[in-house]
């Protein structure tokens, strides 16, 4: 699925202009490495420096509301329920839609047809037909993750906040440390007051990478923890983590993106123009985002007035 398809970027990126081929985010869980030294991007540095008077309002809406991350900032759709409120015993949504003897083979034609078809149907709003699209891929492919994390955000675009969220725990039940589930689920949770248990609930998850002595998923966890701070008001402590992370290993180049927006977004642009020119730079020494990343975080874009 194209990184930049309006299934991946019109909700998620409201506050944001979206640019083809402009900026390419990494994936939560894909190591990339800085390969050479990199260059000061001049036509980068001048752009921000001559951003439009009418996108001021753009720039005041998120300092005001102080989410740094702002593509994590649209995922809300309405009031969410209690977290509280869901049974344990709710059945598990990704196998109301597929069961082992609904499994059907799809050759790769048939699957990048329906995937072009789930953008134009989400694109048009029609979630029913989102739904049933996805039905078909799931039982195709129902071990990837791409799928049910767009099954989650369908229904939290439906009103289906309650699903939206039993499919991400689907998830994490599977895999406690799986990041972009992770991220998802804090951030919603965050977003109806439930910040603290949104940490809690990544330490937990820090606490079982540890215990697995994983060092990528550790690192992993601990890039999550540190972007779920930044949504939730705390730049400071989002750049001591990231600075952490940074020295422990310079060539992850997932740190130098997401410095670039914490600086821009608390309007320390000089500090943004460089992380931004580091990163415009290296991108295109890296490996290609996987295409089971973390496509409702990390389409292709290019901040306002760059």
């Amino acid at each position: 699925m194209a990184l930049n398809s309006p299934l991946i970027t019109k909700f998620d990126l409201s506050l944001f202009r979206i640019i083809p081929r402009t900026l390419v985010a990494p994936p939560l869980n894909l190591s990339y490495k800085i390969s050479k030294p990199y260059k000061t991007a001049t036509h980068f540095r001048q752009s921000i420096k001559a951003k439009a008077p009418s996108q001021e309002p753009i720039f005041r809406n998120l300092r005001n509301t102080a989410v740094v991350i702002v593509f994590a900032a649209s995922m809300m759709v309405g009031k969410f329920q209690s977290l509280a409120s869901r049974a344990e015993n709710q059945p598990i949504l990704t196998e109301e839609i597929t069961s082992e003897d609904e499994t059907k083979t799809l050759s790769s034609d048939a699957i990048e047809t329906l995937t072009l078809l789930l953008d134009q149907k989400y694109e048009a709003g029609d979630y029913d037909e989102c739904l049933r699209i996805l039905k078909e891929l799931i039982s195709a492919q129902p071990e990837r993750l791409t799928w049910k994390l767009l099954l989650a955000k369908v229904f939290k675009q439906m009103g289906e906040t309650e699903k939206a969220f039993h499919v991400l725990d689907e998830v994490l039940s599977k895999n406690p440390i799986e990041p972009h589930a992770l991220f998802e689920n804090a951030v919603w949770m965050g977003f109806e007051g439930k910040e603290e248990e949104a940490i809690e609930r990544l330490e937990k998850a820090l606490k079982i990478a540890k215990e697995r002595n994983n060092a990528t998923e550790i690192r992993d966890v601990r890039l999550v923890i540190a972007q779920v701070k930044l949504v939730q008001k705390k730049p400071d402590e989002a750049l001591k983590s990231f600075n952490e992370l940074e020295n422990e290993d310079p060539t992850d180049i997932r740190i130098v993106f997401f410095k670039g927006l914490l600086y821009y977004c608390t309007d320390r642009k000089a500090e943004a123009t460089e992380q931004f020119d580091k990163y415009f730079e290296l991108i295109p020494n890296a490996p290609p985002p996987g295409d089971d990343g973390y496509l409702t975080t990390f389409p292709k874009i290019r901040p306002p007035g760059i």
